[in-house]
């Protein structure tokens, strides 16, 4: 059976405005569509996900890019603070990283990544929040850092100048989201 043109027009139609709704309309759409701002895995994500993360009280916070641009620098610490902050709203206690810490030792660790994406002259920015703490494998009873709770979010910039706001306000309403999700389940 052939798929009639109206229909693929409309497909096509679908997939090329895609890219010029706002996020928010984005994330409605994800699981439709199918972004990498989509729901995060299941098993990582969740009630499920934030059950893993019971008797935690404490992280240690570090914000990465896929750049690491010196020019990224200011945005990054901005971000911690914004990540502290949020977190000392809700009673979690924050402590610092030395210099001399590796992430493996500070444990339990709450990273915020800023992916950015660059293609066809549209910038977006996928903020992915994980926790890692010690897991414990029952083959040889052997702890070792791993992963326990990732969300995925897109954000997507329309200008360079609004891009260091944007990326901000999406931060800190993602930071609340999991301080809510931990206090709910936690």
């Amino acid at each position: 059976m052939k798929t009639p043109p109206s229909s693929l027009f409309f497909i096509f139609s679908a997939f090329a405005v895609f890219p010029l709704l706002s996020s928010s309309a984005q994330e409605a759409l994800a699981p439709a569509v199918g972004t990498a701002g989509g729901p995060a895995p299941a098993a990582l994500s969740g009630d499920a996900g934030y059950k893993r993360l019971r008797g935690i009280s404490y992280f240690h916070i570090d914000v990465t890019s896929s750049t690491n641009a010196n020019d990224e620098a200011e945005l990054r610490n901005e971000l911690r603070d914004i990540i502290e902050l949020e977190l000392r709203r809700q009673n979690l206690a924050v402590r610092a990283l030395s210099p001399t810490d590796v992430a493996e030792n500070a444990l339990p660790f709450l990273r915020l990544n800023l992916k950015w994406e660059r293609a066809m002259g549209r910038t977006d920015c996928v903020l992915e929040l994980s926790v890692s703490d010690k897991v414990q494998i029952l083959r040889n009873k052997e702890q070792i850092p791993a992963v326990i709770f990732e969300v995925r979010r897109t954000v997507g910039i329309l200008t360079e100048q609004t891009a260091a706001r944007d990326v901000k306000g999406r931060s800190r309403d993602l930071v609340r989201e999991f301080v809510r999700g931990l206090k709910k389940n936690g």
